[in-house]
């Protein structure tokens, strides 16, 4: 029975502890499924204009570009990716962008997608959108409309600026909360700036993270980024907060030009960046105005302690050590929280008496915390307390000023051990009147001033002329400046893909050609012109940052041709391809003696792309 009830246990264990840690990592992970979509910037293309198609990675930003080959139908080019705070259908979120360049290649209406793509061991599907390629031109009533929409820069409700503060009746250095929000529908805007407004009369702080999600305004989805600070007036009067000005880019779709037009690649890389894809707009929005009175703090019931704070605070202290000598240090944190405006906090004025030696005040600031920390001195060993400290403020929802007045702090002052001729010369109150300093004794101070420096004389070499010491901090030094250029390279391989591929291009091709010698000296014409193909497809996507499945003979003619590369390194490129696609179909046709001249060839073509700087 015993036995039985252990076991009934242990599976009661197992269920609990499957249920509080298995299911919420499933939950977890569900939650944090990358958004996968496609899109495309025409739905009615003419045969052999280029369009593009954007592959979009919503809440990720360092995901992969995915592999998609040419078809029949379409010849496909990956141009770059794009990481950018997008706004599009009233829906603001963080992204990556991977834009690919189509050509219709047929003449029909065709599906494009789904696409799947393989991620940390996770599958990913998109939609699927449809396009139609025609003959002839596309009807120009839409792109009259694009036209119109890029030259006139002007948005109306679809981007615009509104500022709204807290509270429009303030006091004197009274917080007030202060937002700025930017609405925009069926935008792409990027590039965006904080907002700027000058207001000699006010201070305003730094602007916050800025938070984004979505409203209705008019019946109309948009989506809002807000930026939020706080302000106080330094002055009394009737004043306009703003009107704040905010700047950024607007993107739009570029019209694509027909491939197999005369002149469509002139002076441009075919391989464009993603910016040669999007005619870019600079956005610069004002808001409203915003009335503020700005009311003087009263006169009437003003304490003496009251120095500036404005809010609604709590107020505390502590001393330790308790138990001293004469001249030991006391330290007295003065603790001050709540809701107010902090800046305008200073330490409490103290009125300890004259057996009291103080020192300036040492401030931190925490979350709606300020803390002040002041050393104290007892001169005298009659002290038996620390005085109340008072700390007052101006509160601004009651209208008035309140004072909060701590309890005396009961310390024990005990004569100093030190000997009795000890003693310093106090300049500070009766010197700064012109008076003649007078001597205090005191048990211990914090450092004695010594009256006379006595001989100098030389003690040991010094340091900075001893040659091992220079050696050392010299080679310190440039072990410092080759970690710095070792991780400065890092973070560009990290960053820039482009340079990344360009700098492991001829590693890759070196172990290769290695193969490729291999089965040259085995005779296996098959696998070596198999390796040959894919050295050069590797090679070429590397170098030029193309995706290297889609590389063939055409590359010969639509990329390194217009790159200004040598005619005959063309012709035996071209020729390597073709021999490569001999092998594959008509390997009958090539001996040993051909092998031979396509391993030199390889050799000699990425040579000179190495050399040369393209």
């Amino acid at each position: 029975m015993m036995c039985l009830r252990t076991g009934k246990t242990r599976i009661v264990i197992l269920l609990f502890l499957f249920c509080a840690l298995i299911i919420p990592a499933i939950i977890s992970h569900a939650a944090r499924e990358i958004g996968f979509r496609v899109t495309a910037d025409k739905t009615v293309v003419s045969l052999g204009t280029r369009f593009q198609m954007n592959i979009i990675f919503d809440e990720m930003r360092d995901i992969p570009p995915p592999d998609i080959p040419s078809t029949e139908e379409f010849k496909i080019r990956y141009l770059g990716p794009s990481s950018r705070v997008s706004i599009v259908n009233g829906q603001m979120a963080s992204s990556i962008t991977h834009i690919y360049t189509l050509i219709p290649l047929k003449e029909g209406t065709f599906k494009l997608g789904p696409y799947s793509f393989n991620y940390r061991g996770d599958t990913y599907s998109s939609n699927a959108f449809t396009v139609q390629v025609i003959t002839g031109a596309v009807p120009q009533q839409s792109a009259q409309r694009t036209d119109r929409y890029r030259k006139s820069g002007e948005y109306g409700d679809r981007a615009f600026l509104v500022m709204k503060a807290g509270k429009t009746r303030a006091y004197i250095n009274e917080l007030i909360p202060l937002s700025v929000k930017l609405y925009a529908d069926r935008l792409s805007i990027r590039d965006i700036q904080y907002p700027e407004f000058e207001q000699q009369s006010f201070s305003v702080q730094a602007f916050g993270d800025p938070t984004q999600y979505r409203e209705y305004s008019g019946g109309v989805p948009y989506g809002v980024m807000e930026f939020k600070t706080y302000i106080f007036g330094t002055r009394a009067g009737k004043f306009f907060i703003g009107p704040a000005i905010l700047k950024g880019n607007v993107m739009t779709q570029k019209r694509s030009r027909s491939p197999f037009s005369r002149g469509a690649y002139d002076d441009e890389d075919l391989f464009e960046s993603f910016f040669g894809a999007y005619d870019i707009f600079p956005l610069e929005l004002e808001s409203n105005e915003v009335p503020m009175v700005v009311l003087a703090l009263p006169k009437k019931g003003r304490p003496e302690s009251f120095n500036g704070a404005v809010g609604k605070f709590r107020f505390n202290l502590s001393a330790s050590p308790r138990e001293v000598k004469v001249g030991d240090p006391i330290t007295l944190k003065m603790f001050v929280t709540g809701e107010g405006n902090f800046n305008t906090v200073l330490a409490p004025k103290l009125d300890l008496g004259e057996h009291f030696k103080t020192y300036k005040a040492e401030v931190s600031k925490q979350e709606k915390t300020k803390v002040f920390e002041q050393v104290l001195l007892p001169t005298s060993h009659s002290i038996t307390e620390i005085p109340p400290v008072k700390f007052s403020f101006f509160d601004p929802v009651a209208k008035k000023y309140k004072t909060v007045t701590t309890k005396p702090i009961k310390v024990k002052v005990e004569k100093s051990d030190s000997p009795g001729h000890l003693r310093i010369v106090e300049d500070g109150k009766a010197a700064y009147m012109g008076s003649v300093p007078q001597e205090e004794v005191l048990g211990r101070d914090i450092v004695y001033i010594k009256e006379s420096p006595g001989a100098f004389r030389k003690k040991g070499p010094y340091l900075y002329k001893n040659k091992l010491f220079l050696g050392a901090n010299i080679f310190v030094f440039f072990i410092f400046l080759g970690l710095l250029f070792i991780e400065k390279r890092q973070e560009r391989l990290r960053k820039d893909v482009r340079y990344a591929r360009r700098l492991v291009a001829p590693k890759n091709a070196r172990m290769n050609i290695k193969r490729v010698r291999i089965h040259m000296e085995r005779g296996q014409l098959e696998k070596f012109y198999d390796v040959i193909f894919k050295t050069l497809q590797g090679y070429f996507g590397d170098k030029f940052h193309l995706p290297s499945s889609g590389i063939t003979g055409t590359i010969v003619d639509e990329v390194l041709a217009p790159k200004g590369v040598k005619e005959n390194i063309l012709k035996k490129t071209r020729a390597l391809f073709e021999d490569c696609d001999m092998a594959r179909y008509a390997p009958s046709s090539l001996d040993a003696k051909k092998m031979g001249e396509s391993f030199r060839s390889a050799l000699e073509i990425i040579d000179y792309f190495e050399r040369k700087r393209l």
